[in-house]
């Protein structure tokens, strides 16, 4: 044989001799680990209890499963593979296996730190809270501020709000529902709060919008259909709403009409005439095909029914524009029941007239004679 052919084979021979080893020293410590754990061999009762025959220690030692060995033949959750610890040989020193432990304390300890740490800032949060709802901050000083017809002291009186009260429970939200309710003329009310004890309420009025006249005297309601007086003497500058019946009147409370579609349209003409910039002092919709308004206390526009609202409101502020370049103190009525075109009649004019409707009118208005026409 061949000196290098020789040398090959010592090597191969070389070479299976250390991994035979090396399996073998991973069986041994594969066995050492399964026999430390008790996976394998453990004692059997008789054995245990030191009461076993010379038959029974003959008897081979009975292979068990342990819990272990059972968590590791569960069949792992889909899509993910457990990996078994129990499978890998640990090839680390004792130093190394010191470190490891001492690292996991130390994790341990600041999970447990911080745990501690945020149960006891929750608990603190939670009696400051509680504290401050019921033993700190007492209201000691209340003052009003804000334009109100209403003194101080009637403020304070219907608000609720009392010395004593905390300063936390006192919401602007409970504060405007009894004054709206107590003093009409309140539309919202604030809470403003100084720590540790003083509150301020700062007043909001809300004004007349509407009137409806009854029995000589004036129903005031606001934008909002809140009832602000029920007797005034006057209607000031608001709009005279008529048609419009309404149903038990409660300053304070909101306004309910007999036939709610009349005060629906009678908003609907102020709104498309606010829109167009004009300012109407009356609205009558005791009939709903013959509905008029009045501008400014001189002109009175005939709308019929309310089809084509916002085009008939348009018509309108095109014919006062004219109207008023010529003669700003100009009275009289636009006919604006077609479309197409508007028809301005000059006569006296009483705001707080009913409208003419006959035959007569229409057919003048319709011919132009002795009325003024406008496109």
């Amino acid at each position: 044989m061949r000196d290098w052919e020789n040398n090959g084979r010592d090597s191969d021979r070389g070479r299976q001799s250390i991994n035979a080893e090396r399996k073998r020293a991973q069986e041994i410590a594969e066995e050492r680990r399964k026999w430390l754990a008790g996976e394998k061999y453990v004692y059997d009762a008789p054995r245990k209890q030191g009461s076993f025959t010379p038959a029974d220690r003959e008897r081979p030692i009975a292979p068990t499963v342990g819990k272990a060995e059972q968590k590791q033949n569960r069949s792992p959750a889909k899509g993910r593979k457990k990996k078994s610890k129990k499978n890998s040989v640990d090839y680390r020193s004792n130093d190394e296996r010191r470190r490891d432990y001492a690292a996991g304390a130390r994790k341990k300890r600041r999970r447990s730190v911080i745990r501690a740490l945020i149960f006891t800032v929750v608990i603190a949060a939670c009696v400051l809270v509680a504290l401050s709802l019921t033993v700190l901050f007492k209201i000691e000083t209340i003052s009003v501020s804000g334009d109100t017809r209403y003194t101080a002291e009637e403020v304070i009186e219907a608000s609720g709000v009392k010395n004593g009260d905390n300063l936390w429970r006192t919401t602007s939200q409970n504060v405007t529902d009894k004054l709206s309710a107590a003093l009409p003329y309140v539309g919202f009310a604030k809470i403003v709060r100084s720590v540790p004890s003083s509150v301020e309420i700062v007043i909001t009025e809300t004004v007349p919008v509407y009137s409806i006249e009854k029995n000589n005297k004036y129903i005031l309601i606001d934008e909002n259909n809140k009832i602000l007086e029920t007797q005034a003497a006057k209607a000031g500058d608001t709009v005279l709403l008529k048609g419009v019946e309404p149903l038990e009147a409660k300053a304070g409370e909101l306004l309910n009409v007999k036939v709610s579609e009349k005060y629906e349209t009678a908003k609907e003409i102020i709104n498309e005439a606010a829109a167009s910039g004009l300012k109407l002092t009356e609205v009558n919709v005791t009939d709903l095909n013959l509905l008029t308004a009045v501008y400014s206390g001189k002109l009175r526009l005939e709308f019929g029914s309310k089809s084509d609202l916002a085009d008939k409101m348009k018509m309108a502020e095109e014919v006062i524009t004219k109207l008023e370049k010529e003669n700003n103190k100009q009275q009289g009525v636009i006919n604006l029941k077609s479309v197409t075109k508007a028809f301005f009649k000059e006569e006296p004019l009483n705001p707080t007239s009913a409208p003419k409707n006959n035959g007569k009118n229409n057919k003048k208005t319709e011919s132009g004679k002795s009325n003024k026409s406008t496109a």
